[in-house]
């Protein structure tokens, strides 16, 4: 299994955006990124999710043990059809992940974006 590494974009207004494309029942997990100067943050969740494919977005301070974050509302970032959500922690590392299920056409993408009250690029 290969972790899926991100696409980096930037865009006016200092948003960036990560994308991981294909999260799949072989490669299960997205390289984590680290952004915490970038405190706005929502997850686009989409693709082909296969036969109960459950997706979940991960944080973690050291890089080696994540916890799934949370939505604003307290909610587990779980992800079982294409959705949107703003994400509630703000911790060193992110990183998406196939948690459960799928078949042989799961196919997520994960997009990040997220955005800075300050300029920094």
């Amino acid at each position: 299994m290969a972790a899926v590494s991100p696409i980096f974009q930037t865009y006016p207004n200092q948003v960036v955006v990560y994308t991981w494309s294909p999260l799949t029942t072989t490669n299960t997990t997205g390289v984590s990124i680290s952004l915490p100067w970038l405190s706005d943050k929502a997850i686009h969740c989409k693709g082909t999710f296969g036969v109960s494919g459950t997706l979940a977005l991960f944080g973690s301070n050291d890089n080696l043990t994540f916890q799934q974050l949370r939505d604003p509302l307290g909610n587990n970032l779980q992800f079982t059809a294409e959705t949107l959500k703003q994400i509630l922690e703000n911790p060193l590392y992110i990183q998406p992940q196939l948690v459960s299920g799928g078949d042989g056409t799961t196919s997520i993408t994960f997009i990040l974006v997220a955005r800075s009250a300050t300029r920094f690029m």
